[in-house]
């Protein structure tokens, strides 16, 4: 489909001309270059009732074209009935009238009819003048055999009996079609886009919620009682602002969840409901959000003397308007919160082994395991997922693909953002689309690091790099491009790594925005002790980085992508150290409780810089063996 056609899944957006058609073209292009230097015609065009004065060969070969339609449909017996306006001319098209509807044409969209309460919607909107523009298919009937629809050049006019016939275009259109279009909850529309409140965004009502576009949110949509909540508190100008995600099911998998602009609503069975923002949302987040110890929010924030509070489910916490701090207080005891070890996937990138099956299964075997992830790296110029990942998306593994987007000048990121690399782009959204389930991908893996040619910098003088804001505009451009075409199995994990001293980029400088991001990733290891490395356990290596990955996206997963520690039995680019041990390492990562969101554990299993394996240990090995079943037993969350 195009970037804005709409048509049910299984449909095309048609408008390729039948080979009678394609005649009529060539008659066309022929007549007009006989007639070019010997006759100028101006064209002025008021709406689909316009007349205008076209040279004879030219109109006849134009009327050709819709005529040849006119006969495919039946002509005067078909259920357009008989011509009752002859051919007219536009200036980028023609269109003829018949008794129960009309049939328009131009040379990039071809001829096609629109009749009924289609076409009054599409007139009243200015017909081939709207922002809409021609027709790309005639009338279709959706799957659920109760409604109609025309896809146009640049959206589509869905009718149903129940809310009649109304359009739907852009980012709208597209985040509609990403939910299911009329066959998902939202249903269909039951306005036409409309401006929003504040004058900046856009927004479309259908019967089972609506979908709201603003330049600096993209497109989502609020449903039920999260919704009316919202709506309560002033919608896009009030506290909460837009929203940021689509409806979510929170990580206890009880609850629902829309992330907006300034805030959050939470709703669950037995609280409703509620919103949760500034301060008092950061408080919230970083002892667990629902998970933690006060579970879900049971009122909005109110004023109390010297500042304002939440209620949640096991306690409050409360603003302090002078110190600016939030102070949690508990009301019940605090739950046991599940260690790392008992909640995350595994999943790993192989490297080295040397038995029989794929690098994957070799580590699994190991292990006693499936593991749920399958990493991956590819290059510039790559299409992916290729043979060897379709194998491992075969066996049941979701794809992790860290994606190196060039490291030279022709590939910084303004070049994204022209539009120069659409075609490479195109085939990779292709090939991950073909896969059917979804795909995790992270671009620029590690781009805050100093290291990469690809850093943003205030100065933009990294090679392939450029600023910040740059970053952030490829980054949208490419997960855009992406829905565009039809790749929303794509999940898009934002991937810096735990380093954080001077020479490397703020992480939220380059933040992109959590309606184009679906995980947080991270990646960072103990290289344990020697020249200018300390050995550090999990905890001193990720937390600092977490905590701030984790305040500007509160309710998104967090994925470690890539982690290790090195050997201390061997010199492995280290040296020997007799004071610490790996198996001790894991075992106090996945017994540690303070990194809540953690949701997924990818092993980096490859000797390189240091001995990264986990099976160099064999306690350590026996450690992750023990998590990984539980986690094949518990299986990987939907989505």
């Amino acid at each position: 489909m195009s970037r804005y056609s709409m048509a049910p899944a299984g449909l095309t957006s048609g408008g390729a001309p039948s080979a009678r058609s394609v005649r009529g073209l060539r008659l066309l292009t022929v007549a007009r270059t006989a007639l070019t230097a010997a006759l100028t015609v101006a064209v002025t065009v008021a709406g689909p009732a316009a007349s205008a004065v076209q040279p004879p060969a030219a109109a006849a070969a134009t009327a050709t074209a819709i005529q040849v339609h006119y006969g495919q449909l039946g002509g005067a017996g078909g259920f357009l009935g008989a011509q009752t306006t002859g051919e007219t001319g536009l200036p980028d098209g023609a269109y003829a009238g018949y008794r129960n509807g009309v049939i328009y044409y131009s040379p990039a969209t071809g001829a096609w009819e629109v009749h009924g309460a289609v076409l009054g919607t599409w007139s009243s909107l200015g017909a081939q003048n709207s922002s809409l523009g021609y027709p790309v298919t005639d009338e279709r009937g959706t799957p659920d055999g109760v409604g109609r629809y025309n896809v146009f050049a640049r959206g589509s006019i869905y009718w149903s009996p129940a809310s009649g016939a109304r359009e739907v275009r852009g980012g709208i259109g597209a985040a509609w079609s990403r939910l299911g279009s009329q066959a998902g909850f939202l249903g269909y529309p039951v306005t036409n886009e409309l401006a929003a409140a504040d004058g900046v965004g856009r927004y479309n009502v259908f019967q089972g919620g609506s979908v709201y576009y603003s330049p600096a949110t993209g497109a989502n949509e609020v449903h039920a009682g999260i919704r009316a909540k919202w709506a309560a508190l002033g919608a896009e100008t009030g506290t909460l602002g837009y929203p940021t995600s689509n409806e979510s099911t929170a990580r206890d998998g009880v609850g629902r969840y829309n992330t907006f602009q300034r805030g959050v609503a939470y709703w669950s069975p037995g609280t409703g409901t509620q919103e949760v923002h500034g301060a008092i949302l950061g408080k919230w987040a970083s002892i667990g959000a629902e998970t933690g110890v006060l579970g879900y929010p049971t009122s909005d924030e109110y004023a109390v003397p010297g500042g304002r509070r939440n209620n949640f489910q096991n306690g409050t916490i409360t603003w302090d308007a002078t110190t600016g701090a939030a102070t949690a207080t508990t009301t019940a005891p605090a739950p046991t919160r599940a260690s790392v070890g008992e909640r995350a996937q595994f999943g790993a990138f192989v490297s080295g082994m040397t038995g029989t099956g794929s690098q994957v299964s070799q580590l699994e075997t190991r292990l006693g395991a499936q593991l749920a992830i399958a990493s991956s790296f590819r290059g510039w110029g790559d299409v992916f997922p290729d043979s060897a990942q379709k194998v491992d998306a075969a066996s049941g593994h979701r794809l992790l693909v860290a994606w190196d987007l060039g490291s030279t000048t022709s590939t910084r990121f303004s070049t994204f953002t022209s539009g120069a690399h659409d075609a490479y782009l195109a085939q990779v959204a292709a090939a991950a689309k073909s896969v059917g389930t979804p795909v995790y991908v992270r671009p620029w893996a590690e781009m805050n690091a100093d290291w990469v040619p690809f850093q943003p910098t205030a100065d933009g003088s990294r090679p392939a790099g450029g600023t910040p804001a740059e970053f952030v505009a490829a980054w949208r451009y490419v997960v855009t491009f992406f829905r565009n075409q039809g790749a929303t199995n794509v999940r898009w994990v934002f991937n810096p790594t735990t380093d954080t001293y001077a020479e490397t980029t703020p992480v939220s400088s380059i933040w992109p925005g959590s309606a184009y991001v679906d995980v947080l990733g991270l990646d960072g290891y103990n290289w344990g002790t020697g020249g200018i490395f300390q050995w550090k356990s999990f905890s001193q290596t990720y937390a600092a980085q977490y905590q701030r990955l984790v305040a500007l996206a509160p309710t998104l997963p967090v994925w470690v992508c890539e982690f290790g520690s090195k050997e201390p039995t061997v010199n492995d680019g280290a040296p020997v150290d007799g004071l610490h041990s790996k198996a001790t390492w894991y075992a106090d990562l996945l017994a540690d409780t303070t990194f809540p969101n953690i949701a997924a554990l990818v092993m980096f299993e490859i000797r390189k810089e240091r001995d990264w394996r986990v099976t160099s240990d064999p306690a350590a090995l026996a450690a992750v063996s023990a998590s990984a079943k539980a986690a094949q037993q518990r299986g990987f969350p939907t989505g």
